[in-house]
């Protein structure tokens, strides 16, 4: 830790979070998955160093919108595994966005195809870098 004017000066983070977002996609490991789709949920929180000055510009933090877009093309993409699908967000977000001290990506999957079953399946990813 530095001091500063006599004070001890400890890196503050920002974080940034994309809550609920919703999609239909068709990711699943069987064919009824594949052809009838599912909704699934996504969450997103994502953390970087607060700089020396005032966040004025989009250009000083992280674009959300872009996060968003990253997000968005891969649960267009049908994949097989929901594991495959988060790691493949979190290095995208992190290759635009190499700032990122964190990455927290969950994904749910609102309507499982199993007899009986009423509830939801998530994926959790979490990511530190340094």
């Amino acid at each position: 830790m530095r001091k500063r004017n006599g004070l001890h000066n400890r890196h503050s983070m920002f974080s940034i979070e994309l809550k609920n977002l919703r999609f239909f996609s068709a990711h699943g490991i069987y064919e009824e998955e594949r052809v009838l789709g599912n909704l699934y949920c996504v969450n997103c929180i994502v953390a970087f160093t607060e700089q020396e000055r005032i966040i004025e510009r989009i250009e000083d933090t992280v674009n959300y919108q872009r996060i968003f877009e990253i997000i968005r093309d891969r649960m267009n993409h049908p994949t097989p595994l929901l594991e495959t699908v988060c790691m493949k967000i979190g290095q995208d977000i992190h290759q635009t966005f190499p700032q990122l001290k964190s990455i927290h990506l969950s994904i749910e999957k609102e309507h499982p195809p199993i007899e009986g079953l009423e509830g939801a399946f998530c994926v959790t990813w979490n990511k530190e870098y340094h």
